[in-house]
């Protein structure tokens, strides 16, 4: 075999090593046709036979504007839970108080223990509670083990409950929840310094008879060509107490109510903010699939072992015409 023939065989075969290979990633494998054949597939279950507790349902800012909380909780393989509720106090002491048991009544019949979600019922006014933060942990026993959670909150006489809104114009919005009395909530942003970013607050007037309700507010950030970023919302809530005018009649006088203030975080875009680029890899940013990628490299090779043909082609023929002229003299 001459030099010219092993060097078209060696790209022939080059040709066909590509094709083989675009042939075979498309080819299923033999697990895949065997799900597709059975048709069924076998969940295996496997059951963690230690104690888990977690809370599951409260505001989504950790804020209540009632008194009376109720928070829910997940339970798994317990036999009891015990909940206490901590606080700070005036003096700057930490008090402890200690809530009822949670004991459930029915079990699992295999293995004894119980597993399900129930709703912790807490009244701050029956242990003399008023504004504040507060801290509920809860310990899960069984005989094999012990787990704990935690879930601190707020109890504000206005708590923003919701932040993941936003209006056509990207404007934040929020809901307000309120208690029992207030007649005017005054709502004010501030950026990550502490600055005030409104000029003057919000103000939200309460209609008689004053009962306990919720507020939607959209946050005008847009109007004031804010950045975008991180900004902080307090809400301040006023209340009619009886008071006397100058003359020494009693009239009702309205008061913000003395209240810890708590800063509700909301992320804000601007409108003309720049789309954040994508730092992928190439073929990602480029959006071409695996499949596709693989056809169009297959075909550069194909293009290439093409053009080695021609130019070994093109040599053999030039070698054979100075072969000839060579024997003629």
């Amino acid at each position: 075999m001459t030099k010219q023939n092993k060097r078209l065989f060696g790209a022939i075969g080059l040709i066909v090593v590509a094709i083989m290979t675009i042939v075979a990633y498309f080819i299923p494998t033999n697990q895949a046709a065997a799900i597709s054949e059975q048709g069924d597939r076998i969940r295996v279950v496997v059951y963690n036979q230690y104690p888990s507790i977690s809370f599951s349902g409260l505001s989504s800012t950790g804020a209540i504007s009632n008194p009376s909380a109720e928070i829910s909780f997940l339970y798994e393989n317990i036999d009891y839970v015990d909940f206490s509720l901590t606080y700070t106090d005036e003096d700057g002491n930490d008090v402890v108080i200690v809530l009822p048991r949670f004991t459930p009544t029915e079990l699992d019949p295999e293995f004894g223990y119980a597993s399900g979600e129930e709703t912790l019922t807490i009244d701050l006014t029956q242990f003399g509670l008023s504004y504040g933060q507060y801290t509920l942990a809860a310990n899960a026993h069984s005989p094999i083990g012990y787990d704990e959670d935690s879930l601190e909150f707020s109890y504000v006489p206005a708590a923003v409950t919701d932040t993941n809104k936003t209006d056509e114009n990207g404007d934040p919005i929020i809901t307000i929840e309120y208690e029992e009395g207030t007649a005017r909530l005054e709502i004010m942003a501030y950026d990550d310094d502490g600055n005030a970013v409104f000029t003057d607050p919000i103000v939200i007037d309460i209609d008689p008879p004053y009962s306990a309700g919720s507020v939607t507010v959209t946050l005008p950030f847009s109007s004031y060509g804010l950045p975008t970023g991180d900004y902080y919302i307090e809400v301040t809530a006023y209340k009619y107490v009886s008071g006397t005018d100058e003359y020494g009649n009693p009239i009702d006088v309205l008061q913000p109510v003395d209240a810890p203030k708590v800063a509700f975080k909301v992320y804000y875009v601007a409108p003309n903010a720049p789309a954040v680029p994508d730092t992928g890899t190439m073929t990602g940013s480029l959006d071409i699939t695996r499949s596709d990628l693989m056809i169009t490299a297959s075909i550069a090779m194909a293009a290439i072992c093409a053009f080695s043909l021609f130019i070994l082609s093109g040599r053999a023929h030039k070698k054979d015409y100075r072969k000839n002229l060579r024997r003629r003299r």
